[in-house]
């Protein structure tokens, strides 16, 4: 797989300009759904479909690590993409569990700041603002 089996144009063009970290979250997050619905397509049960999925997964590592390269995201950035021929499925398995810790801490870290960044209001002001809202 390619960059553009794993995301179009008008989802690259999408991404938040502003906020790197967001960016590569919403990467991933669109890279992985369309690595998992490549990889339920392929029949594994021949050695062409382990080959298959082997590129893949590699071609899946390989468009996260340029991304994090783009985004300035470490560890992943500092990252080399495996040679394919060194590429198996425990290598797949390792870079998978190490991108899921590191995106656990970045949404854990964003939903602390965006509370951190909001207002506690009163559900009187809460019922105001929603009557003006929907009076408008």
């Amino acid at each position: 797989m390619n960059i553009f089996d794993f995301i179009t144009q008008d989802e690259i063009d999408d991404l938040p300009d502003n906020d790197p970290q967001a960016a590569f979250v919403r990467f991933v997050r669109i890279s992985q759904r369309r690595l998992g619905e490549r990889s339920a397509q392929i029949d594994v049960n021949d050695q062409s479909g382990w080959e298959e999925l082997s590129e893949a997964r590699h071609g899946f590592m390989n468009v996260v690590i340029a991304a994090a390269k783009k985004y300035e995201i470490e560890p992943f950035a500092t990252l080399s993409v495996p040679r394919l021929k060194n590429f198996g499925s425990d290598e797949h398995r390792q870079f998978k569990a190490d991108l899921d810790h590191y995106l656990t801490q970045l949404l854990l870290d964003n939903s602390s700041r965006s509370k951190r960044d909001s207002v506690l209001i009163s559900s009187e002001l809460k019922d105001s603002i929603t009557y003006f809202i929907y009076a408008s």
